[in-house]
């Protein structure tokens, strides 16, 4: 598993990886729900936070954050 800080909010959301993982994308299902479930307990207050919102770091952190990090072990088996 792979842990991220977020560095920025506006104007959009921006992580870095905190900590490196080793293995594949085994159980990337279950880091997904939780990134989302967090985003929203953290930012759901905040004016303009919607689920488009939500879609839209959702996606960004499957196929921009977790491709940089992740595609690169697409060889290590679960």
């Amino acid at each position: 598993m792979i842990s991220y800080t977020i560095t920025a909010l506006h104007p959009i959301l921006q992580v870095k990886e905190a900590a490196g993982g080793t293995g594949g994308l085994c159980g990337s299902t279950f880091l997904n729900r939780r990134f989302g479930e967090f985003l929203t307990a953290k930012l759901g207050g905040e004016a303009g936070w919607d689920d488009e919102i939500l879609a839209e770091a959702m996606e960004r952190f499957d196929s921009v954050v977790r491709y940089h990090t992740l595609g690169k072990a697409t060889s290590l088996k679960c």
